[in-house]
């Protein structure tokens, strides 16, 4: 074939036609070669000595009953020479025999190669299409992109039926290249035209449905794109309880994964593994606290292999025992987590033959426990094992070492351990416990957010009668912007402890907060006011929540309160009424009737569709005409400014300030009328403006703060108050 197709294109056609029949007396004809030639010729302008090759070649092909073969360089002759009437009676000739001769197919042909008038290589490509969307057939119709299914084929008006969601459409044979071909089992089409399979899938075989929805949206899938088709036909099922089955499935599935994090995304993996498998890689290349955390993962899993289940913790188990062969190389608080772990194992899995380990007693004996218990091993579930171990372990001591921990651990340690103390009758370690957290200023966010919450519990109530709650509001407010500062350690377990700083402070009836802030003492509310309008570590509509029950519970404290302003009534000046009046006159007698002339010039120039002038000019009239429309409403609800308002002897709508910065100790006058008045390269302010809402209210001598970003904060003193009006 090569030398053939290098005859070619030396243009020795005798040595071509030669070649191409001797190829044709072999035993296997190699006809795919052979059209490679052939377009060659044609591109050397030898298309009539292509043709008659091509005839041969297909009337040999027949000859041998090599009918696919024929019918397929038929076709691909039609391409090459599409206006040969020979290609086209061969196709038309040998289709029926290749596809059964039905009716259909007879239609087929009638719609493509019957038509004269349509070019030849245009009637073989829509009759392959045509063939490929048999009845039952997914398409998908451009330019809308709507799926829809094949019905059936009106083979006397030369029609093919489709039908779509909102009803049937017509296709003819030009049309029909419009259509492209889906997949059979693409989820978006069963979910419109077989609920009942995808039904029953859900019901019967959730993992064959998550595979078709990873087959149809590539190899992942989000959880809410799934729903989107799966929740509509799962029936009497809610969408929560069978994601979670998914989920279980997933856990096993050799093929199917699932993502960490939220949300958890599904995805196909690109070869089978086993789960078990999977958890040995990870354990291998694993911390010693996700060794255990794996270990703890697969104790609490149920999976329908039992046998599988046991064989992979007796391996976790011998590699675990294995970190105390060498006591040196291992801290105190991973040997107690590998202790508490195996310790779990043989008490909830009595089938798994757990090796031989050492005692807890090397590591529990002396001095520091409790500091163990505080560092290295966080605040989930290993903690939670060790705490409940040492119970096992120090009979006589476990009340001592929990009291004396508590100062360090986080909120939800804290609440177990108090728990346990509370249900032992261990009143005097729990007191012990809370005045260790009032005493230390080393206390644990997580420490002081139980103490806060316990204050206000049933259980403790006694004990925490006498526990300084506008001391410890102070603190929590302190440890949350420490935690905002903090450059250092874990991000995610800092916001988590300020999540639950706000949590207890802010979530609920606020009873306790409200109950601290009315106690307080004038200088004390004036700080955690400070440590609430600053505080880095909350963010700020938490912040705004506590300042304005602050300001709630103690208006008196602070300043008077602004008279109240009606927040659909605009305060300005006369002169500022003025001002949006021209602004307003200006738009309408002058710039309105200006683009009325552009849009009657720019539709002058014809087509208005692709008229940009047009276009702009249009756009530019709505704007002004919205823009004019808030104006005019916006002056019926002006009202000058009052000279009562004025000269009062705080801060309010008209005053004008003389402020001392506090960061380059210059005297600044701000005055702060409407927001028509606002100048401030002139040292004008709208009373709305947030410079403005922070003056308001403050009296002479008051500091007043604006922060301005994350970094930006600026400060003054009021040094006088007069009328700016």
């Amino acid at each position: 074939m090569e030398e053939l197709v290098r005859l070619a294109k030396k243009s020795k056609f005798d040595d071509v036609e030669s070649g191409w029949m001797q190829a044709l007396e072999g035993d296997a004809v190699p006809w795919e070669g052979l059209l490679e030639v052939a377009e060659v010729l044609v591109r050397r302008k030898r298309a009539d000595l292509a043709e008659s090759l091509v005839w041969y070649l297909v009337t040999q092909l027949k000859e041998r009953k090599a009918l696919r073969a024929a019918l397929a360089a038929a076709s691909r002759g039609c391409t090459l020479i599409p206006e040969s009437d020979m290609m086209r009676d061969e196709v038309k000739g040998l289709y029926p025999q290749v596809h059964g001769g039905a009716q259909t197919s007879e239609a087929l042909l009638e719609m493509t190669l019957g038509d004269r008038s349509m070019p030849l290589d245009v009637a073989v490509r829509r009759l392959e299409s045509l063939q490929r969307l048999t009845p039952g057939t997914y398409v998908r119709a451009d330019p809308a992109a709507k799926l829809g299914r094949v019905e059936r084929l009106d083979a006397e008006r030369g029609r093919l039926i489709i039908a779509f969601e909102e009803g049937t459409r017509e296709y003819d044979a030009a049309s029909v290249e419009r259509l492209a071909l889906v997949e059979p089992n693409d989820l978006r089409a069963l979910a419109i035209f077989e609920r009942d399979r995808l039904a029953a899938l859900a019901k019967e075989n959730p993992e064959e449905l998550i595979a078709l929805a990873l087959n149809t949206f590539g190899k992942r899938v989000e959880p809410n794109r799934l729903r989107l088709y799966v929740e509509p036909v799962l029936g009497t099922t809610t969408w929560s309880k069978w994601w979670a089955s998914v989920k279980r499935i997933a856990l096993d599935s050799p093929v199917i994964g699932l993502t960490e994090g939220k949300p958890s995304n599904l995805f196909l993996r690109s070869r089978p593994v086993r789960r078990e498998e999977r958890l040995r890689v990870a354990f291998e290349a694993a911390t010693i606290a996700d060794r255990l955390a794996i270990a703890l993962k697969v104790l609490d899993e149920t999976t329908q292999d039992a046998d599988a289940r046991r064989e992979l913790l007796e391996h976790l188990g011998r590699e675990i025992a294995g970190l105390l062969d060498a006591p040196a190389d291992i801290s105190r608080g991973d040997a107690l987590a590998v202790l508490a772990v195996l310790d779990l194992i043989e008490r909830h899995a009595p089938d798994v033959s757990v090796p031989p380990h050492p005692s807890a007693e090397r590591w529990i004996e002396g001095e520091g426990l409790a500091e163990v218990l505080c560092s290295g091993l966080g605040e989930g579930r290993l903690l939670t094992e060790v705490l409940e171990a040492l119970r096992r372990w120090l009979p006589e001591r476990w009340r001592d070492v929990y009291a004396r921990a508590m100062v360090r651990l986080p909120r939800t340690a804290c609440e177990s351990v108090a728990k346990h103390l509370a249900d032992d009758g261990a009143w005097d370690a729990v007191a012990g416990a809370v005045r260790e957290m009032s005493e230390r200023p080393d206390c644990s966010a997580g420490a002081l957010a139980w103490l806060w919450k316990a204050c206000s519990s049933e259980g403790f109530g006694k004990v925490l009668a006498d526990v300084d709650r506008v001391a410890l509001l102070r603190r929590l407010l302190a440890a949350a912007a420490s935690l905002g500062h903090a450059a250092s350690g874990d991000k995610k377990v800092r916001q988590r402890e300020v999540s639950q700083i706000r949590q207890v402070l802010l979530g609920g009836d606020k009873r306790a907060l409200r109950e601290a802030i009315e106690n307080a003492d004038a200088d004390a509310v004036a700080s955690i006011l400070g440590l609430a309008e600053r505080n880095s570590g909350l963010r700020q509509p938490a912040r705004d929540e506590l300042v304005r029950i602050i300001r709630a519970c103690r208006p008196s404290l602070f300043r008077d309160q602004a008279p109240p302003w009606e927040d659909t009534v605009i305060y300005t000046t006369a002169a500022g009424i003025e001002k949006r009046r021209a602004q307003l006159d200006q738009i309408v007698k002058v710039r309105l009737p200006q683009v009325i002339k552009e849009i009657g010039a720019a539709a002058r120039f014809g087509d208005l569709s692709e008229n940009a002038e047009f276009t702009a000019a249009v756009e530019e009239r709505g704007r002004l005409a919205k823009l004019s429309t808030g104006m005019q409403e916006e002056l019926l609800r002006a009202r000058p400014i009052g000279a009562e308002t004025a000269a009062s002897s705080h801060v309010n709508v008209g005053s004008r300030v003389q402020a001392r910065n506090l960061q380059s100790g210059e005297i600044e006058t701000l005055a702060f009328l409407g927001p028509w008045d606002a100048d401030p390269a002139a040292g004008v302010y709208s009373y709305k403006a947030p410079l403005g809402l922070a003056f308001m209210g403050h009296r002479v001598g008051d500091k007043v703060t604006l922060r301005m970003d994350h970094n930006d904060e600026r400060a003054w003193e009021i040094v006088e108050i007069a009328s700016a009006v």
